[in-house]
């Protein structure tokens, strides 16, 4: 809890919106969860957004050394801890330090530390070799030398999890990423299916929408993402097929790597990745890079919104443009940009071009997704653009505090690839149902 607080502290006085990655209360901060939930709802009430991410489980797997023993003990490597574990004076300060490390951060304290390929927990061998719990771990760690003894740390406790889950704020996340080795935790093949078997089907914590969106579009918004999280015109095709009445977990701390049920297709960038059981070899990821005109922000679904500009805009040469834009004379080039989206409608409606003369450069055929927040607005939707038909998704910026105060930045990404202009900044007006009001 005092790092949550420290961490939005932080932000907010840098003026950046934190994310509270793994959120937790664990070892003797169970039970706290609703204060957590309760200081992050504060800190974005006061105009500090504060998200944050969560994993359906309440252990982690990782090194026995590496949470347990002091990080100054382990300072040199492996060579250098063994070392300090041969002076007795610093093997009794290491032994109380790692008792304390548990006492505070596991649930249980020692009866917390589990041996998943071997299957034993730490009390046990500690009964059987009538050791305390700190000494216990030096002894075991000074067995395997080098070797790194896979733990699992019991960390939570359910109800505080499901607060968490049930936070308007708190996505569901995995941070394991695609491997094609032997994966160490659990949720590398279960987090998503878990969650919708678990707290969806059975429990009832969340509505099928609910729980959808929190793997969908609320990470999206939160890492910045304006192209991705959402079925739309536009959007990249990233989508998962599967059956809500059996989808369900398999995968466990001693078998991780066991599949789950339930997912009949998974499609990624419009190619199809997994098909009936399998996966098809294909390759159709990408590494994604975050551009500074994608900031964290709440999402837009549920409001009311509106995106309207008429303005003379300004050519500027943007990176990667195919071929660059050159700069035209102030004046030369036109916005004209009227779209609005009902909180109820699935579309954006309206209608976009950028002119050059009398020579159409780009007109929205199309609408996707009207997203805003603040002084900023992304749409997706599909586009004619020098001749070519394609989605393309347009991000108008007036609240980066590099431009100048009275610019915003026009970005879009389309069939005729990368192209940016400014424009004045009092040109672009918001409208959203949030305040009832414009915002400029």
């Amino acid at each position: 809890r005092t790092g949550i607080a420290e961490t939005i502290t932080i932000a907010s006085d840098a003026g950046l919106a934190p994310e509270i990655t793994h959120i937790k209360a664990q070892g003797h901060e169970q039970g706290r969860a609703g204060e957590i939930v309760r200081m992050m709802e504060r800190a974005t009430a006061s105009g500090h957004y504060t998200p944050s991410d969560v994993y359906p489980y309440l252990a982690g797997k990782t090194g026995l050394a590496d949470l347990l023993i002091p990080a100054w003990a382990q300072d040199g490597g492996s060579a250098a801890l063994l070392g300090r574990f041969r002076q007795p004076g610093l093997r009794a300060r290491i032994a109380a330090e790692s008792e304390a490390i548990m006492n505070a951060r596991l649930t249980g304290g020692a009866a917390g530390v589990y041996f998943p390929e071997s299957r034993t927990r730490l009390v046990d061998l500690m009964h059987a070799e009538k050791a305390a719990a700190g000494e216990m771990v030096i002894r075991l760690i000074e067995r395997a030398g080098a070797a790194v003894i896979p733990t699992v740390l019991q960390f939570g406790a359910e109800g505080d999890l499901e607060t968490f889950i049930e936070n308007d704020t708190t996505a569901i996340a995995c941070d394991c990423g695609a491997t094609t080795e032997r994966p160490t935790h659990p949720r590398y093949s279960g987090a998503f299916p878990r969650v919708l078997a678990r707290y969806v089907r059975e429990r009832r914590l969340l509505t099928l929408e609910q729980a959808l969106y929190k793997m969908t579009g609320l990470p999206a918004s939160i890492v910045g993402i304006v192209d991705r999280g959402l079925l739309s015109v536009g959007m990249a095709a990233d989508i998962t097929v599967f059956d809500p009445g059996t989808i369900i977990d398999h995968a466990t701390f001693e078998e991780p790597a066991l599949a789950s049920e339930g997912v009949r297709e998974v499609l990624v960038n419009g190619r199809s990745e997994w098909h009936e059981g399998r996966a098809t070899g294909g390759r159709g990821g990408t590494a994604l890079f975050r551009a500074r005109s994608m900031p964290t922000r709440p999402a837009s679904f549920g409001v009311d919104r509106a995106a309207r500009a008429r303005s003379a805009i300004e050519s500027r040469d943007a990176p990667g443009a195919s071929p660059p834009a050159p700069r035209q004379r102030s004046g030369s080039w036109r916005l004209d940009l009227r779209v609005r989206q009902g909180r109820a409608s699935s579309h954006a409606e309206g209608a976009l071009r950028i002119e050059d003369g009398s020579r159409v450069v780009l007109e929205m055929l199309d609408f996707g997704e009207l997203q805003t927040s603040g002084r900023w607005a992304a749409l997706s939707g599909i586009a004619r653009s020098e001749g070519t038909i394609g989605p393309v998704t347009i991000i108008i910026d007036a609240s980066d505090p590099a431009l100048e105060p009275a610019r915003a930045l026009v970005s879009v990404e389309g069939p005729s690839g990368h192209r940016e202009w400014t424009l004045p900044a009092k040109a672009f007006i918001l409208e959203s149902a949030r305040t009832g009001s414009s915002r400029r």
